[in-house]
């Protein structure tokens, strides 16, 4: 036992030495934009499983996303006179973004069976929640983008609330008759913040846990959360 604790406690040191580096090395040329590369290879998944369990218990993905969040904010503070009178927001994504879903995920042995996750009881990520505060306080309008199905609305209306999250201008899901995908996904987000745009948002930023929250444009700057669940 005591032999099986210790390689554990090994094998935690390098996977943890290697992601906190990691989120070091920018994916573009901004600071505000960082990638997470977690080594999978020869890594047992019953012990991986508990290495994501250490980083959300510990506060440790919290300390690190963190490190995004803050530099949202402080371009928000160092650019915000240059919005001035373009009706400035933000977009946020809203799972592994300002909603957890490891309570979810972690019940069901981290299977990702998104049929099985209970969309009323998403847990707040504080570093995101803190920034969406943030944005409001400096009378910037908040889009929230997610690629929850429609059919979900009513499920994370309440859950958003019931957070703490209760202010928004819009909150747009994927058409009920939309099937999920990367590719979808990205169409879906990408257009979204496309008509925003042209209703007359200026999107200072996008901020995400995925490419598909990133990419495609329509937001001058965008800013990368960790995700370690998929």
């Amino acid at each position: 036992m005591k032999k099986n604790r210790i390689i554990f406690a090994v094998i935690l040191l390098i996977i943890t030495t290697s992601v906190l580096i990691s989120q070091r090395k920018l994916a573009e040329p901004d600071v505000r934009c960082r990638m997470e590369t977690i080594p999978l290879q020869g890594i047992n998944i019953e012990v991986f499983h508990r290495y994501v369990t250490y980083l959300y218990k510990s506060g440790t993905l919290d300390i690190e996303n963190s490190k995004t969040t803050e530099a949202a904010k402080m371009y928000i503070d160092s650019t915000l006179d240059t919005y001035k009178d373009k009706n400035p927001a933000v977009v946020f994504d809203l799972d592994e973004t300002l909603l957890s879903n490891f309570d979810s995920f972690k019940k069901m042995n981290f299977s990702m069976d998104w049929e099985k996750v209970n969309y009323d009881s998403c847990t707040l990520i504080k570093p995101t929640f803190d920034l969406y505060k943030h944005v409001l306080d400096n009378n910037i309008k908040v889009i929230l983008i997610t690629a929850r199905n429609e059919a979900l609305r009513k499920n994370t209306v309440n859950n958003l609330k019931r957070l703490g999250i209760t202010k928004w201008d819009t909150l747009m899901l994927m058409p009920k008759d939309m099937k999920w995908s990367d590719e979808n996904t990205m169409y879906f987000k990408v257009n979204s913040r496309k008509a925003m745009t042209e209703a007359g948002y200026t999107i200072m930023f996008s901020i995400g846990d995925k490419i598909t929250d990133l990419k495609g444009g329509f937001c001058d700057t965008t800013f990368k959360l960790v995700n370690v669940l998929y």
